[in-house]
């Protein structure tokens, strides 16, 4: 805005408006030191150079060109006018028809007040309308996350018994082609009996695991579905107490308790894929999740 002449503020900052006329009467209050802490009620009027304030008690004239203008909206939009030529005097008004008088408004040192406090509450608009539009689009991404990690659980809890066997076999398959499984039944063996008590306390259906031993340098474990445990070799080596291995074990088994796999397979496999297997029927839903399959062991593998 290059000029504001003849336009005035109303509401402490909403809107200019065009007003024509004189100078009207304003409630306001006056405080100054020599009159102790009591409010002096009266009037505002203005003319071409001077804001006039006048009560019963005490009459008061600031030149326009020395008025300073205060908007207070934490106190329900309070305006402050000080003379710098008066210190501590100041007169409160809660009428803002007074940033409508064209005598007020005529000042240029007036004028260019009223536009800084336009600009302040524009920015402060927009700064409240940018906090609510992420404020918005935050709890938008909220919903949406806390809906679809709902329609994975559901999924996931579709998967029958007998299909997870059927993937985690599908998936030992694959593994062997590209790892190197070692066949030593007897640390294979070893590794059964002490997870055997941990078997046991884990609520539910009885879970029968099947223990791998990947030959691999790298100190590593996983779990696929079926109840497939697998350890490397370097994991095994690096070990001094079979209570450290008895904790892998136990989060592994964890993993197949409660089919993280599947759960980050499906999650990873996109929102269209998880509606198209809610929506299927039971014949439709395992081709669609072999469509996840090959997810699988990544998961099972990765650092989360």
């Amino acid at each position: 805005m290059n000029t504001i002449r003849g336009f005035h503020r109303r509401r402490c900052g909403v809107g200019w408006q065009r007003v024509e006329g004189s100078s009207d009467r304003i409630d306001a209050t006056l405080f100054r030191p020599d009159l102790g802490n009591e409010m002096v009620p009266g009037e505002i009027t203005v003319d071409r150079q001077t804001l006039h304030f006048t009560s019963a008690e005490v009459a008061l004239d600031m030149p326009l060109d020395q008025v300073f203008i205060e908007c207070d909206r934490k106190s329900g939009g309070r305006v402050t006018l000080r003379d710098r030529e008066q210190p501590g005097v100041k007169l409160f008004t809660m009428d803002e028809s007074l940033f409508d008088d064209p005598l007020f408004t005529r000042s240029r040192h007036i004028r260019l007040q009223l536009q800084e406090i336009l600009g302040r509450r524009d920015i402060s608009r927009r700064l409240r309308l940018t906090f609510y539009a992420l404020l918005a689009c935050g709890v938008a991404v909220w919903m949406g996350s806390y809906l679809y990690r709902t329609a994975v659980r559901m999924v996931v809890a579709q998967i029958p018994s007998e299909w997870e066997r059927k993937f985690g076999d599908h998936e030992m398959v694959e593994l062997r082609k590209e790892m190197d499984i070692l066949d030593d039944t007897n640390r294979v063996a070893e590794l059964a009996r002490l997870a055997a008590p941990l078997v046991q306390g884990i609520p539910g259906p009885r879970m029968e695991l099947k223990f791998h031993i990947i030959d691999s340098s790298l100190p590593n474990a996983a779990a696929l579905p079926g109840g497939h445990v697998l350890v490397t070799s370097g994991l095994l080596r690096m070990l001094d107490r079979p209570e450290q291995l008895l904790g892998v074990i136990a989060h592994e088994l964890a993993h197949v308790k409660r089919r993280h796999g599947f759960q980050q397979a499906i999650s990873g496999a996109g929102p269209l894929l998880v509606m198209q297997i809610l929506l299927s029927d039971r014949n439709n839903r395992l081709n669609l999740m072999a469509e996840i399959s090959g997810l699988l062991i990544y998961q099972s593998f990765s650092q989360n």
